[in-house]
């Protein structure tokens, strides 16, 4: 007999104790005992999977855009009653006048024109296509404070439509500085020969110029109010002072004083 027979036989002969009735009660008990374990298993396995993923969101939205988590506010420093006091509101900055008499410098940005009403005058002087005009209108250059307004010559057409022709102004300084300012010599655009024209800043009741011939002609003249500065806007008409080039332009105040010339440089077209 090899172990194969003897294994054979031990599996087929009668146990030394016999074996009694399964106890029914012993058996559902420790399968309920078993159950019971695993559940619990497995509800403590899907706590620790929920609780991982919460502190990985937790942990991704308590960082900066730049990945670094960002720095803690400062606590406010206790007041004399110890408890925190409250932070104080910064001021505006308000940009005053540096010297009295001068205006304030603005900010170098760029913003809105300051606040001149646009204004046109009407001088009665005939062109071909209608009656030559001054216009006065807001402007504004980035880094130009002192520049608040331009002027350009204007034809009002046969409908009031008033057509822009030529536009003069300063481009630097400051536009109400005492002296003539945008003068633009006698030119012609299309049809329309354009009279000398400019405007004067300060007192002037009276300005003369020069023709070529030496003979010397008064400008026609009419005020206008930029942002509560008051200028003379002059033009020389041509049934006066011809159609040819105005030079040696003199200003005076209403005692026959003269006045200062300023910037006297002529535009040409």
């Amino acid at each position: 007999m090899n172990e194969l027979d003897r294994l054979r036989d031990d599996l087929h002969a009668e146990p030394d104790v016999p074996f009694g009735p399964p106890d029914l009660t012993a058996v559902m008990s420790t399968g309920r005992r078993i159950r019971r374990r695993r559940q619990v298993t497995a509800v403590a396995a899907t706590g620790l999977a929920v609780a991982a993923v919460t502190g990985l969101v937790f942990s991704l939205g308590s960082l900066s855009p730049t990945g670094v988590p960002p720095a803690a506010p400062a606590s406010a420093a206790p007041s004399a009653s110890g408890t925190p006091s409250a932070r104080p509101t910064p001021e505006p900055s308000v940009t005053g006048p540096s010297t009295p008499g001068t205006r304030a410098t603005p900010p170098s940005t760029v913003g809105p024109p300051p606040s001149v009403a646009t204004q046109t005058v009407r001088t009665g002087v005939e062109l071909t296509d209608g009656e030559f005009a001054l216009v006065v209108e807001p402007s504004y250059i980035p880094d130009r404070p002192g520049i608040r307004f331009a002027l350009t010559a204007s034809v009002i057409l046969a409908n009031d439509v008033v057509e822009p022709v030529i536009a003069a102004g300063e481009s630097d300084g400051f536009d109400v500085s005492p002296g003539f300012h945008s003068a633009y010599q006698t030119t012609s655009v299309g049809r329309n020969r354009i009279p000398m024209f400019g405007y004067y800043a300060g007192a002037a009741t009276r300005i003369t110029g020069r023709t070529g011939d030496g003979t010397t002609v008064e400008a026609s003249m009419s005020p206008a109010k930029v942002d509560g500065d008051v200028i003379i806007l002059y033009w020389f008409d041509p049934a006066t002072a011809g159609t040819g080039p105005i030079t040696g332009m003199v200003a005076y105040d209403e005692n026959g004083v003269r006045l200062p010339t300023g910037s006297n440089v002529i535009g040409h077209g």
